[in-house]
């Protein structure tokens, strides 16, 4: 966990929001489908008054359970390729950012200016 918390980390600025926002989306997803069914449950007036408190508890999440089975797979999927394109992204701009500093190694700088290069001990304070 920590090490992909690191790699997040390492991850441009754009990237970190995209994934913020697809898990927040999902968390939100996930409560909104359990507040949906509990409401529609507790509005439908045709519910048999001779189901045990436990089957009535349970039938809830047994519907998120059936629809994160079919839901589940196609976002796991959708957050693979993004993060896929995300890490070849980030692939070429760290061998853009190699290339550039091995060419900067080669790079001379002019010399400061002598006031600058005096001694500390020659200026009052």
């Amino acid at each position: 966990m920590r090490n992909f918390i690191y790699q997040l980390q390492q991850k441009p600025e754009h990237v970190r929001k995209q994934i913020a926002i697809v898990s927040t989306l999902s968390i939100f997803g996930i409560i909104f489908s359990v507040w949906w069914n509990v409401w529609s449950i507790n509005a439908n007036e045709n519910t048999p008054t001779d189901i045990s408190p436990v089957t009535a508890i349970a039938a809830p999440f047994q519907t998120v359970k059936d629809q994160m089975a079919t839901a589940l797979p196609s976002s796991l999927a959708a957050m693979q390729t993004q993060l896929a394109a995300v890490a070849s992204s980030s692939a070429a701009t760290s061998s853009e950012t190699t290339s550039s500093a091995e060419a900067s190694q080669g790079e001379t700088y002019p010399n400061p200016p002598e006031d600058m290069t005096a001694d500390a001990s020659t200026t009052q304070m």
